[in-house]
């Protein structure tokens, strides 16, 4: 048997070859608009994966910002704690606490008392 190039090149077997009917034209320009269709979509479908992706790393920016602003927040209040431990007068609070609540009972005696002359 002869090649299928043979063949062709011979013009035999032409007639098995199909030929472009209107009713092939209108199926390959259909496959087209669906082929465009589907790049379409799928350009789309990217656009909104790169938009969610741009979200997400700003909100983990955001998450990063907040943690480090924690960070530094409780060495602040770390800072705080030893220079109030460093003070001699923090060993003396139960002290401290019983002439304050005298001073609040002063208080008080002054505010009925004021309460009595009106």
């Amino acid at each position: 048997g002869r090649s299928l190039y043979q063949q062709i090149s011979e013009g035999e077997g032409s007639s098995r070859l199909p030929k472009l009917t209107p009713e092939i034209v209108e199926l390959i320009q259909q496959m087209s608009e669906q082929n465009q269709q589907i790049v379409q979509s799928q350009s789309q479908l990217l656009q909104q994966l790169r938009i969610r992706m741009q979200q997400e790393q700003e909100f983990r920016k955001q998450q990063q910002l907040m943690m480090d602003e924690i960070q530094r927040q409780k060495a602040v209040y770390q800072r705080l704690e030893d220079i109030v431990r460093r003070y001699p007068w923090f060993e003396q609070d139960s002290q401290d606490d019983e002439s304050f609540s005298e001073e609040e009972e002063d208080d008080d005696d002054d505010e009925e008392e004021e309460e009595d002359d009106a």
